[in-house]
């Protein structure tokens, strides 16, 4: 939608918008790696359970 506006804004004003107006990169997206962890409560030592 960004770089729709972005290209007729262009045409309007023979691309001296471009100078100004930074094209969008989009958007990132983040992968989160969920774990089951057991933690023994008298010594502290964990570990991964499958």
């Amino acid at each position: 939608m960004n770089n729709t506006a972005r290209g007729l804004t262009a045409l309007g004003t023979l691309g001296i918008s471009n100078l100004f107006w930074k094209k969008s990169q989009g958007v990132n997206y983040t992968k989160t790696k969920h774990a089951k962890v057991a933690l023994c409560q008298s010594c502290g030592y964990d570990w991964e359970i499958f």
